[in-house]
């Protein structure tokens, strides 16, 4: 999602897949803004980094939990799979050395210097929160030690650096995998309903063993390479479904606009609510039929994760499918955005943390807190991207 190379050649391409990863990073930032209202909420002063979000409202609302669920089953992967369509291009263009060098310049770099400097006033006020301290020394000694170097969401930039380094290496083998290759997924495209099955497969196998063995919600990492223990074979597997789309001439084929799957869109927009709708009802029965002992909890877990599985993979589709059969003419507010969208994901945790906390003493309705943190980051964030383009380094790679 957040590779920022340009998407010129051909306009069509350029409108549906920037628009949909524009949405992905309203989607992110609003998924932010939620989450300090939600009901499950939780505030360690111990250690501020382990609670649910840097910051915590008294003020919450079930139906802000149902939307940072949807998000959640799928977004991520979605970006992944985005940020891996135009890796194959772009090795075929350049050498080994040059292609490092410029993943570098383009996502660790920020990552590192700047993301971390943004990741520093961001979490500020949880800081004050836990401890009533303002002391910006003890703070920043605070930060890198007891806290670790917390990443908010960077990790995602790091993460997809990753993965490009990895594929790298690779990439020769990848060519020569003939169900790999663009050429065999181009022709799944008059099959959407074994499409879906292979998605749903490939996901199960690289999610299940893992988040049955670990637990679903469980994050690890060393300083600010943060991860969710469960996600990341998920987050390489639909790379490597971009990359493998990407390898193929995929917009007139299996994604063109008069294809089968693509077709299917309402189909999988059905799906997409239909499945996460099941899979919310369904939960808290299998919750109550595993205490009560009328099932036992491996199965249980199963068809949890299958429900789960299921509801990720018909979004997906959902996104993929209504983007490309509708975002065929220029928008200038998503086009505007597009041009920002890699800028805004990487600043708008500070300005969703700091409206978050000013608010909180504030009586308000909390759909309306809500709408005031995403409104306000979103035009902050656009604000702040605005005038970091003016520098040419920045604009030149960001």
């Amino acid at each position: 999602m957040l590779v920022t190379t340009s998407l010129s050649p051909t306009p069509e391409r350029s409108y549906w897949i920037d628009y949909l990863r524009s949405t992905l990073t309203l989607l992110v930032v609003a998924h932010h803004s939620a989450i300090a209202y939600a009901t499950f909420g939780w505030f360690s002063r111990e250690r501020y980094i382990e609670s649910t979000s840097p910051i915590v409202d008294l003020h919450n609302n079930i139906g802000l939990d149902i939307f940072i669920n949807f998000n959640d089953i799928f977004f991520m992967s979605l970006m992944f799979l985005i940020g891996g369509l135009f890796l194959p291009g772009s090795l075929k263009r350049k050498s080994r050395g040059k292609f490092i060098s410029d993943r570098t310049l383009r996502l660790f770099l920020p990552f590192i210097s700047f993301g971390t400097l943004l990741m520093l006033i961001a979490y500020f006020p949880s800081y004050y929160l836990a401890t009533g301290d303002t002391d910006p020394a003890k703070y920043i000694k605070d930060f890198f030690t007891h806290q670790g170097w917390p990443a908010g969401p960077t990790w995602f930039i790091w993460m997809l650096f990753a993965f490009n380094i990895i594929f790298l290496f690779v990439f020769p083998w990848f060519k020569r995998c003939r169900f790999l290759s663009g050429e065999y997924l181009e022709r799944m495209g008059g099959k959407p309903f074994l499409v879906f099955l292979i998605l749903l497969g490939i996901s199960w196998l690289l999610y299940v063993p893992i988040a049955y063995s670990v637990g679903a919600g469980t994050w690890k990492g060393l300083g600010p390479f943060d991860f969710q223990y469960c996600r990341p074979l998920l987050y390489l597997g639909y790379f490597l479904m971009g990359v493998a789309l990407g390898s193929g001439n995929f917009e007139r084929t299996i994604l063109a606009k008069d294809s089968i799957l693509v077709k299917r869109w309402r189909l999988w927009t059905i799906a997409c609510v239909v499945s996460f709708v099941v899979l919310t009802l369904v939960s808290p029965c299998l919750t109550s039929l595993v205490r009560n002992g009328s099932i036992r909890e491996l199965p249980a877990w199963m068809i949890y994760f299958t429900l789960y599985l299921c509801s990720c993979t018909a979004s997906i589709l959902a996104f993929v499918t209504v983007f490309r059969r509708f975002a065929t003419k220029h928008n200038s507010a998503m086009s505007f955005l597009s041009k920002y969208a890699f800028l805004v994901y990487l600043t708008h945790y500070v300005f969703v943390n700091w409206i978050q906390f000013l608010l909180l003493e504030i009586e308000l309705n909390v759909w309306i807190k809500f709408i005031l943190v995403f409104m306000g980051s979103v035009c902050c964030s656009v604000g702040a991207s605005y005038l970091l383009k003016r520098v040419p380094l920045i604009a030149r790679y960001w």
